[in-house]
This record gives C-alpha cells, structure tokens and sequence, in this order.
C-alpha cells in the first residue's frame, strides 16, 4: 500500500488513516454456510439469540423451541436467529411460496415456503438423530406429534420486506426477504434481540406446537457455547446500541 510514499513511517500513517476511515475495526465477519446447491441455512451463520427481547438479561434458551421455554411459562414455537434487521433472508430447499402476507399475529410480515421435489429428500437427510436437547431443562423439546417424514413447511417471521409472492418456485439459496422487527400488523416493535423467527412443521398453518419440530433438528447453528467472539460482540452491540430496532 502507497508503494510510492517515500519512507515506511508515511507509509504507516496512510496505512493506519485507511484502517481509520473504512472502519475496519468495527466489522465483523460474516460466515457464510457452505452450500451445495441443495440447502441454504435460513440466514447467513445462523446463532441463537443470546438475550431475551428486552435485552435485560442473558437468556439463549428463550429462542429455543418448548412449552414452558420462557421463564417457565410461555412456549416458543420455532427458533429466533439472531440477525440485524435488513439481514437477508433464503429459502432452505426447492419449494413453493403458499403464504407472504402481514400477519395479524405477533409475526408481523411473514413467508411460509411447502418444501417441493427434490427438496423434500434434502431436508429428511439433514435430520441429526438423535439431537442433543442443550437446554431440556428449560423445556426445550424434539418435536411434538410431527412426522420426520413430511410434508415440510418453512416459516419465516418478524420480517421488514418480502421478496416473493405466493405461487412462485424458489430454489435453496433464494433471496427471499429481508428481517425485521415486524408483529402485529407489520408494526415495527422494540426489541433489543433482532431476529428471525424461524419454523419447521407439517401443516401450512398452526398455532401453538403442534405439528412442529425444533429447527436445530435440520440447523446448522450456533448455540451459546459455539459462538465466536466476534458473534458476542456483535450481540452485544445490538443490545446496547440498537435504539431498540424501531424501524
């Protein structure tokens, strides 16, 4: 760099003025998962969130799937990846958009894909059997009545745009939306965790957990104890200098 600057100390202050001006000591790297053309993990270098929505206390399980998973009381239906919002959101396998819609739920704008094809045979041999429960005593569960055979529906939540309508064919790796902080009514919330709220289940509508299945059974993902220093960094910095994500 600056092969032309007479001496290496000027050259090391046009050196240290660039490092200073692009920022580079405030980037993180982003890790993309391999793919082979038949699946692409729902966001790139997929991690549960490390806090809960207020961002108050340090709760990874809270983005897990289970019946009593948040503080003992309320369920969680899919896994929350975290992810800043305008992070970009693929499709996992060949399948067929049956929903893009602004949900009157908590889910806000949301995308359900039906796993199609080839893509049905993807996602099965993906399975990890047995899974590991990390957090069981929290509540966290495999599944509940849901068949490992199919069908196969993915959804995606809390989404900021979507990038496909319904009827159309996409392929693993297809950019399908962007995340947000979307819920009720497409309504930006504030969150100190942004993320993607992310399901597997056999049926194209369902409340609750039935007819589901923890993602981290077809995942690849990073829990708590697998996080690089630089995913906690910047978890950290979301949390405290987010704005709350209102946007």
């Amino acid at each position: 760099m600056n092969g032309a600057t007479a001496g290496w100390e000027s050259a090391k202050k046009h050196f240290e003025k660039g490092i200073e001006v692009f920022k580079v000591n405030e980037c993180s790297p982003v890790e993309k998962a391999p793919s082979d053309g038949k699946w692409h993990d729902p966001v790139d270098n997929p991690q549960l969130c490390l806090y809960s929505q207020g961002g108050e206390s340090k709760k990874p399980w809270h983005g897990s799937f289970g019946p009593t998973i948040r503080d003992g009381v309320n369920k969680h239906t899919g896994m929350d990846l975290f992810a800043k919002p305008e992070t970009n959101v693929y499709a996992c396998v060949k399948s067929k958009v049956v929903r893009s819609e602004i949900n009157s739920s908590m889910f806000g704008q949301m995308i359900v894909l039906q796993v199609i094809d080839e893509g049905v045979e993807v996602i099965k041999s993906r399975r990890k059997n047995p899974f590991t429960l990390k957090y069981a005593h929290k509540s966290e569960i495999e599944s509940q009545n849901f068949d490992h055979n199919g069908p196969f529906y993915l959804v995606y939540a809390h989404l900021k745009e979507r990038k496909v309508a319904v009827g159309d064919i996409v392929n693993a790796g297809k950019i399908i939306g962007l995340t947000g902080t979307s819920g009720n009514n497409g309504v930006p919330f504030s969150t100190k965790n942004p993320h993607l709220h992310f399901e597997i289940m056999n049926v194209e509508r369902q409340a609750g957990l039935n007819k589901k299945c923890n993602p981290g059974v077809y995942l690849t993902y990073k829990d708590e104890d697998s996080l690089t220093p630089s995913d906690i960094a910047e978890q950290e910095d979301a949390r405290k200098n987010s704005k709350f994500w209102k946007q």
